[in-house]
C-alpha cells in the first residue's frame, strides 16, 4: 500500500513538482493578458496590412475631384474626400470599397499618368519664367540686336517636342485646351528664330556696306534707307 502509495506521489512529482507547480500558475497569469494584447495587435497589422494596397491607390497624389466622382459613378459608393463629414477607409471599407480594387487601380493609375502630364507643363511654365530675351545696343546704330539666344532656343525646341507628345498622350484629355494654347505660344516664339536670323544678316550687311560707302555712294545710300526702316 506504502509502495502504491509512493508509486503515485512518484508519478505526479515526475510532471510537474507541486512545489513547481504553484509556482508557475502566477507567471503563467501574468503571461496571458501580454499574450492577448499581443495578439489582438498582431490580428490588427494584418488587417491593415490587407488594405494597405487599397489605401495606396486611394491616396495617390493624382487624384483629383474628377477621379473621386468616376469613383462614385463605377462603385455606387458617394466618395467626397473633402466632404462633412471626413470620408474614411473604414467607412468605405463597411460601404463595400474591396468589392471594386479593379475599378480603384484603373482610376488611380489613369490619375498618375494625367498628375506626371499636369506636372510636366507646370515644369515648362516654370523654367520660362526663368528666361529673358535680352537686347542689347548694336554699336552706334540706335538700334537693338538679340543676345544669348542659344539657350532660349535649345530651351523652345525641347518644349516644342515635349508638348507634341503630350498632345497625343491617351491622358491629356483634362488638358486637351491649356496644350492647346501652350503649343500656339511656343509656335509664336518662333518669331525669335526668325529675329536672330535676319538680326544677323543686317549685321554683317551693315559692316560690309559701311566699309564700301566711298566707293559705292549711290548703292551705300539706298542701303541707310533700307537700314533705316531696320
Amino acid at each position: 500500500g506504502g509502495g502504491g502509495g509512493g508509486g503515485g506521489g512518484g508519478g505526479l512529482g515526475a510532471d510537474v513538482p507541486p512545489t513547481a507547480a504553484a509556482a508557475a500558475s502566477p507567471q503563467r497569469s501574468k503571461l496571458e493578458l501580454p499574450m492577448v494584447v499581443c495578439e489582438q495587435l498582431r490580428q490588427q497589422i494584418l488587417q491593415v496590412d490587407q488594405k494597405m494596397h487599397l489605401v495606396t491607390q486611394l491616396r495617390n497624389p493624382g487624384m483629383r475631384d474628377r477621379h473621386w466622382k468616376q469613383l462614385s459613378r463605377h462603385t455606387g459608393i458617394l466618395m467626397r474626400p473633402h466632404g462633412d463629414p471626413p470620408m474614411t477607409l473604414s467607412g468605405l471599407v463597411e460601404a463595400g470599397i474591396e468589392s471594386f480594387q479593379r475599378e480603384v487601380e484603373t482610376v488611380s493609375r489613369t490619375s498618375s499618368q494625367e498628375h506626371a502630364l499636369e506636372r510636366g507643363m507646370n515644369k515648362m511654365k516654370l523654367e520660362w519664367e526663368k528666361q529673358q530675351l535680352d537686347c542689347v545696343p548694336y554699336r552706334l546704330t540706335g538700334t537693338y540686336v538679340l543676345h544669348g539666344m542659344d539657350d532660349v532656343l535649345a530651351l523652345l525646341d525641347d518644349h516644342l517636342v515635349k508638348t507634341q507628345a503630350m498632345r497625343v498622350s491617351p491622358y491629356n484629355k483634362p488638358f486637351e485646351d491649356r496644350l492647346r494654347m501652350w503649343e500656339q505660344q511656343l509656335v509664336q516664339m518662333q518669331v525669335c528664330r526668325k529675329w536672330q536670323a535676319a538680326s544677323g544678316k543686317w549685321q554683317a550687311a551693315s559692316g560690309k556696306w559701311q566699309a564700301a560707302s566711298g566707293k559705292w555712294k549711290v548703292e551705300s545710300g539706298k542701303w541707310k534707307v533700307e537700314s533705316g526702316k531696320w
